[in-house]
């Protein structure tokens, strides 16, 4: 009998932090530090307009610029053109789409709210679980 693939509501990181498109690069790489997270929606009240990741604040940092970084705000480098997925889709989908974009993250919505967001490191937690199962790996097999 085959196996249903499981929805990216099973894998994805429930109640994903957020911050406003006013907030400056400074406050928002300080939370991302604080919470040990590299991708972060952002938000314009309570409509998802946009991510801004680790990678957008480092590149960003790294040119030479005239502009006081305290000034900058998120909505000065944020991806606009996000990829989101309703709750329900199917997981295998999602990992699709994000190859495809060759992107780390999918925001995950209900009624286009958002609700969870899978990273990469949400799927190679899923694929190490399923490895795991799957394959009965001992705990030795598994320590890093």
């Amino acid at each position: 009998m085959a196996k249903r693939v499981p929805q990216v509501l099973s894998a994805m990181t429930p109640f994903p932090h957020s911050v406003d498109r006013k907030a400056t690069i400074s406050e928002a790489q300080i939370f991302m530090l604080k919470h040990w997270i590299r991708h972060l929606p952002v938000t314009d009240g309570t409509e998802l307009v946009g991510l801004v990741t680790d990678r957008d604040i480092k590149l960003m940092q790294s040119l030479p610029r005239a502009a006081d970084d305290d000034l900058l705000q998120v909505h000065d480098i944020c991806v606009e053109d996000i990829y989101t997925a309703d709750i329900s889709e199917s997981l295998c989908k999602v990992l699709e789409t994000m190859v495809k974009r060759h992107i780390g993250c999918a925001l995950v919505t209900k009624a286009d709210k958002l609700v969870g967001i899978f990273t990469s490191t949400d799927a190679c937690e899923r694929f190490a679980d399923y490895l795991a199962r799957d394959y009965s790996l001992t705990p030795d097999d598994t320590a890093a």
